[in-house]
């Protein structure tokens, strides 16, 4: 596969817009378009126009509506003070069968919650498969991070004895690690972090300890994003010389304790 013409690659994400994780997949799917590799995207939400973005039929779209109440109605047996998204994933939705008779060479899997494959067909799928990590998911429980402060189940194993005190009802984070490390047994996924937190956290864990992680930082359009005279953009933003910026984005940047 010297040639990157000739590599075809498939990306899985929820959506190719519309918050970080999508916007980073579709950002990297038009990346290699740009070098000349046969890049398409599956999504089950698709917000562009892109025709190199398929996404999954009206029917298929509205059972994983009805599949994601399910799965909330299961996620009220744990009660947890943490607050971020917990997914399931565990109930089938069929696409491994559309990402299996499809002709490509790698499958790259980014934000697959709220049912965009389950965590048993991804050991179904018959092509390599990389996984670029939004967030822990993949190696914790349900849940899609960690609360700072409490215990990494994740670098432990998912047990009783480890659970956090202030979990309480059945302990779904548990279950669900260990069908994540049941149906994944033996199956071979090159993991991408990007960055080395969460490369670091990959590789500490118990379900990815074993398989090569890496790290590749997210492509920039250097066309946009480029070096500016600083002194003129302090200006334009109204920013005195004198004073030291810290610049971060966030979703819910005053709410989030991470």
């Amino acid at each position: 596969m010297g040639n990157g013409a000739q590599l075809k690659v498939l990306h899985i994400c929820y959506m190719d817009g519309k918050g970080g994780a999508a916007i980073g997949a579709y950002g990297l799917h038009s990346a290699m378009l740009s070098l000349g590799v046969n890049s398409k995207m599956l999504v089950v939400i698709k917000t562009t126009a892109d025709p190199t973005v398929m996404h999954v039929s009206t029917v298929a779209r509205w059972l994983r509506v009805l599949l994601r109440k399910i799965e909330s109605l299961l996620l009220l047996f744990q009660r947890t003070p943490n607050k971020v998204i917990h997914t399931l994933n565990i109930l089938p939705t069929g696409i491994h069968r559309a990402i299996n008779s499809m002709d490509v060479d790698i499958v790259q899997l980014h934000w697959i919650s709220k049912n965009t494959i389950s965590i048993g067909e991804i050991a179904k799928i018959s092509k390599p498969v990389v996984w670029k990590m939004p967030d822990m998911w993949a190696f914790s429980g349900a849940e899609h991070y960690t609360v700072p402060g409490e215990v990494e189940r994740y670098r432990q194993g998912y047990t009783s004895a480890n659970r956090q005190i202030g979990y309480t009802g059945i302990d779904i984070n548990r279950m669900i690690w260990q069908y994540k490390k049941r149906s994944w047994r033996g199956k071979t996924i090159s993991i991408v972090g990007t960055s080395n937190w969460i490369a670091d956290c990959a590789s500490k864990s118990v379900l990815f300890r074993n398989q090569r992680v890496r790290v590749i930082n997210n492509p920039i359009d250097l066309d946009i994003f480029h070096p500016v005279d600083k002194n003129e953009a302090r200006r334009r933003l109204g920013i005195p010389k004198n004073k030291r910026v810290i610049l971060f984005g966030s979703w819910y940047a005053d709410l989030d304790r991470r």
